[in-house]
């Protein structure tokens, strides 16, 4: 998907000492910068272009905020605007919470592929050593503390 992220704000409780606290709206880079310092990217495809940070990759891709360190609480806050699609299969997008490419949780906008009538949907899931969806696998299944509504339409080219 063509993904624009429009801004994001990250809260975090680190450890006994306090807490920190991210924003980026993304007007402060040149554009074509990748946005560092603050972001890690972990492909060739992330760009700032008019204070947004765009992707347009077809395939599964990361960028990292650097300042954040690991923590036990974090509240994460994200504009998503999805602009449009480079493929007819499963297109995601959307935020992560990420130690590594083997265990990371992502919350999503999703489209299913063209051929089952491209709906769009909203997705919690989980990678756990490895395991993909292993937030539903009875060994590492965990009890949601609010129920989760992934029915939720959205839309291309609205945060």
């Amino acid at each position: 998907m063509k993904l624009s992220t429009v801004a994001l704000m990250i809260f975090l409780t680190a450890n006994a000492w306090g807490s920190l606290s991210f924003r980026d709206d993304f007007s402060g880079y040149l554009d074509g910068s990748t946005g560092e310092p603050n972001w890690e990217p972990l492909s060739i495809g992330w760009r700032v272009e008019g204070g947004r940070y765009l992707n347009d990759e077809p395939v599964r891709c990361f960028t990292l905020v650097k300042p954040i360190p690991y923590a036990r609480k974090l509240i994460v806050e994200a504009t998503l605007r999805i602009e449009g699609k480079v493929s007819d299969g499963w297109k995601v997008a959307g935020v992560v919470v990420y130690r590594d490419g083997r265990n990371y949780w992502h919350l999503a906008l999703v489209e299913s592929p063209d051929s089952q009538g491209a709906r769009h949907f909203f997705e919690l899931q989980e990678m756990f050593q490895g395991r993909w969806l292993a937030q539903g696998l009875p060994e590492t299944k965990l009890t949601p503390e609010e129920s989760f509504n992934p029915g939720i339409e959205w839309e291309y080219g609205k945060p």
